[in-house]
């Protein structure tokens, strides 16, 4: 990883904290009785939620911004 350039450090974190994110993820429906608008109900979980569904469609958006605004015509002025 540190020929290609990526940090350690987020793989860790990954290996370390993903199992307890992916227990608590599946507790949460089973304490609500199957209802999964808990995720929506805290401003903070819904914050998450939703940066973690725009995280990867986000680069793709940028990307694809920059190459329409290469193709405009240069405004004379």
């Amino acid at each position: 990883m540190r020929r290609t350039g990526y940090p350690v450090a987020p793989l860790i974190l990954g290996a370390v904290l993903g199992p307890m994110a992916e227990t608590q993820f599946r507790r949460a429906p089973a304490s609500s009785e199957g209802d999964w608008t808990i995720f929506f109900s805290r401003p903070l979980s819904a914050a998450i939620l939703c940066l973690s569904l725009i995280a990867p469609v986000g680069p793709m958006a940028v990307r694809a911004f920059r190459r329409t605004r290469g193709r405009e015509p240069k405004r004379a002025g």
